[in-house]
């Protein structure tokens, strides 16, 4: 048996990867394809019958498809460890005001959601680098050149050393992850 799995870039290495390699082993007869891309890109897939399957943010919208909820996650304020935020044990979006924030690429949902989020809470953030992937973004945020937003899943224990993770006051951001089907 063959199934194809798609993601986002903001969950294929962080929960797909390792589920897969746990679906290897566990059974060694299913082969398991993967397929890392953007949410318009996966939706169109799976309709095309191209994907069994894809884990992607909300919103979906489609009445080809079925929607299935995965999880909720906090989107977490990711900082340099040495940025004088970093010590801190609360922090509101209005100590952010004059902070350059690193984000993810038009095409990227999550930075869709960010910006969302930020317009709710009427907060203008100064957006001072983008990039196309989060190992990117971190690399500038580690290295003290800005801010982010990042997705729980996203934070890893090699992080620890150069990243620092903080939960916002007040109105937290968080992304819901669903599964896509096609209707059968």
């Amino acid at each position: 048996r063959r199934i194809t799995v798609g993601a986002v870039q903001t969950v294929m290495p962080y929960l797909i990867t390792p589920f897969i390699a746990q679906l290897r082993d566990s059974h060694p007869n299913l082969l398991i394809d993967a397929q890392e891309d953007f949410r318009g890109k996966l939706l169109q897939g799976v309709i095309e019958g191209d994907l069994d399957l894809a884990v992607v943010p909300l919103p979906v919208r489609d009445h080809r498809i079925s929607i299935e909820p995965l999880l909720v996650e906090p989107l977490m304020l990711v900082v340099g460890s040495r940025h004088p935020i970093a010590s801190r044990s609360e922090i509101s979006i209005k100590d952010l005001a004059e902070e350059t924030f690193v984000s993810l690429g038009d095409s990227s949902a999550l930075a869709s959601q960010i910006r969302s989020f930020f317009g709710d809470q009427k907060f203008q953030p100064r957006i001072g680098i983008r990039c196309a992937q989060v190992a990117t973004l971190k690399q500038f945020v580690s290295s003290g050149l800005g801010i982010s937003l990042l997705p729980q899943l996203a934070r890893l224990p090699d992080d620890r050393d150069n990243l620092t993770y903080l939960r916002l006051t007040g109105s937290q951001p968080t992304r819901e992850l669903v599964v896509i089907r096609h209707l059968q």
